[in-house]
């Protein structure tokens, strides 16, 4: 096993290598360059809030770099002979692919957020904010934690769907139906959406969980988010096994 995670690293790097990688970085430099200027002004920790909540940024310097960085994850670790020759089953293949696709998109977020954290400091802000938000009924702090744990979730479960989704789909096909949500994700943000009042009402529309809504308030927006991710991984696990029987023997 750490043979194999010590190859797993070793892809890593390998990944953050590439061209597309380098590219990914520079559209989240630019992006969150962006969306630092659009929040001069505000406070640190809702700029912080406003950019990770910006369609935009979120849609091309978050969602789309985050597929193309997966399906080159998927692409070299196919590539990786060595790997694949020390698995033993389709199960296994299936669970370290998708642990691959986790630490590189683990890394790559932990750094869009310091990306994000530069951005902000080359704009003035009205302070750090670290105070009771009236509109997010919420903490600013613990909101802004909040938000960054919820799109990391999203993140992982679109990525490990499409990781799934490659192995018995073409990848063109993927990459039409995630522009056509991306797109869905930019017109619904000019939408009016009804205030969320109860958990009851939890929407079923991904994006209600990347643009700030309107919740009654933060425990029924928590609430929904956790029973939606929760559907999340459970499709994901569904998607796994039935892809599990769909792939053919792995040859040793």
């Amino acid at each position: 096993m750490k043979s194999i995670n010590k190859i797993i690293l070793g892809n890593v790097k390998t990944i953050f290598e590439t061209t597309y990688f380098k590219m990914s970085l520079i559209l989240m430099l630019v992006l969150s360059i962006y969306g630092g200027y659009l929040s001069a002004g505000f406070n640190y920790l809702e700029g912080f809030i406003s950019i990770l909540s910006f369609p935009i940024f979120f849609t091309f310097a978050v969602l789309v770099p985050f597929l193309v960085i997966t399906f080159c994850t998927c692409n070299y670790f196919d590539k990786n002979e060595y790997l694949i020759s020390r698995l033993t089953s389709r199960k296994e293949y299936l669970k370290t692919l998708i642990l691959t696709v986790f630490v590189v998109n683990l890394f790559v977020y932990i750094i869009m957020l310091i990306i994000i954290i530069i951005a902000l400091n080359l704009f003035p802000k009205a302070g750090i904010g670290f105070k009771f938000n009236d509109l997010l009924n919420c903490h600013n702090f613990i909101y802004l934690i909040f938000i960054i744990v919820r799109l990391f979730c999203i993140i992982q479960s679109i990525s490990i769907f499409n990781t799934l989704l490659c192995r018995i789909i073409n990848s063109k096909i993927i990459v039409g139906m995630n522009m056509i949500l991306y797109g869905s994700f930019i017109a619904f943000s000019y939408l009016n959406v009804d205030k969320i009042t109860s958990i009851l009402n939890i929407p079923l529309y991904i994006g209600n969980y990347l643009i700030i809504s309107k919740y009654d308030n933060f425990f029924i927006e928590f609430c929904c988010t956790t029973i939606y991710i929760s559907i999340l991984v459970l499709i994901n696990y569904l998607l796994s096994i039935f892809v599990r029987k769909k792939l053919g023997d792995i040859k040793i």
